[in-house]
């Protein structure tokens, strides 16, 4: 296999590539620097994601093969009766779960409520929107960035720390309580 300055072409085609010693550091000091200067930035991808979503009304959810899978997995959910709730990982599990239970003929939340681990476009623009947590992906990156640094560098790293995570409350969850 040729190689592009020691990069499989396969990855030099995709900006990626592999670095050793020094080279690290600079890199992720770089990293480091790049992620403090975007702190607090909504990311890119999101917001234009947002943007289709809202613009189209339609979920991505819908022909998406991740979101198709979780769909297909409801009926053996459901075999043993009705669940109270179902928790996902990701936005677009917990978008292809409220279509299984849809396609089910239950009714979220009042019959099943569903909960994404982590929230996206599939959360907020799903019918219905979707409870997810919002998690600091920026501030994630950069403190394991750092902390990747440390270990390199031969120092330990810093003692974990703590982020906030926000909990979205949105109609899927949202019952009345008896």
């Amino acid at each position: 296999m040729a190689r592009e300055g020691g990069v499989p072409p396969s990855l030099a085609s995709r900006g990626l590539g592999f670095a050793r010693g020094r080279r690290v550091l600079e890199l992720l000091d770089a990293a480091v620097r790049a992620l403090s200067e975007k702190q607090g930035a909504a990311p890119e991808h999101e917001a234009r994601e947002d943007a289709v979503h809202r613009d189209t009304g339609r979920v991505a959810a819908e022909d998406d093969e991740q979101a198709a899978r979780a769909r297909a997995l409801v009926p053996a959910i459901l075999k043993e009766g009705p669940v109270d709730a179902i928790v996902s990982l990701t936005g677009r599990h917990a978008a292809g779960a409220a279509a299984g239970l849809r396609e089910a003929g239950l009714r979220i939340p009042a019959d099943t409520m569903v909960v994404a681990a982590s929230d996206s476009a599939q959360t907020r623009f799903g019918h219905p929107a979707i409870s997810a947590l919002e998690h600091p992906h920026r501030e994630i990156g950069n403190a394991l960035v750092e902390m990747l640094h440390d270990i390199i560098s031969g120092r330990p790293p810093e003692a974990p720390r703590v982020l906030q995570t926000i909990y979205h409350l949105r109609a899927s969850t949202a019952r009345d309580v008896v």
